[in-house]
């Protein structure tokens, strides 16, 4: 379950600075671009098929958008689920349970990689690589992620991006975070 911001498909020719975060799943998954090296790092190539994947709460454009980027047509082009942000903020609860039901479909355990640049960096500033007004607010974003850690499939779970200099200098926002982390593995 990849529970963050961005689809992360970005390639080093279309990301000349490097931040490698940018392009996890490009090389999980393979995808055109991706670096052999790291792309075959594991037994298998590619480490994870697309039906493996269930993308969830991702801010992107359609792939057909006159303004779409580069990672949202080849965002568009990868055949896994998909559970935007826009659902999520909806229907916290009710996106997740089809996305277990979609990451189910394929396997019987699955893992959370809950990246918190997902939550809007202006309801909750915790982001390394902040979101302004395009995330989930922190409440949206604990909720599914309760539903998500509370399904006898869950295997466990993956916390990125996480930077304490975005917020108060007295750890506020840290034990907020993590205060809503520790509720939703209840």
């Amino acid at each position: 379950m990849y529970f963050d911001g961005g689809p992360d498909v970005r390639t080093p020719a279309d990301n000349p600075v490097g931040v490698l975060d940018s392009m996890t799943m490009t090389h999980l998954l393979n995808l055109p671009g991706s670096e052999p090296e790291l792309a075959g790092l594991g037994t298998r190539k590619p480490l994870l098929a697309p039906d493996q994947v269930c993308f969830f709460a991702q801010s992107s454009k359609p792939p057909e958008a006159a303004d779409a980027t580069v990672e949202d047509r080849t965002f568009g082009t990868v055949p896994s689920a998909k559970f935007g942000v826009a659902e999520v903020a909806r229907d916290p609860w009710a996106a997740a349970q089809k996305a277990i039901g979609a990451v189910r479909a394929t396997s019987d355990r699955y893992l959370v990689h809950f990246d918190v640049d997902v939550i809007d960096f202006f309801d909750l500033p915790v982001a390394d690589w902040p979101q302004h007004n395009s995330g989930l607010t922190f409440p949206a974003a604990m909720d599914a992620l309760a539903v998500l850690v509370r399904h006898p499939g869950f295997a466990g779970l993956v916390v990125t991006e996480f930077n304490p200099d975005h917020g108060e200098p007295d750890g506020s926002t840290a034990r907020t975070l993590a205060g809503g982390l520790a509720a939703a593995l209840g």
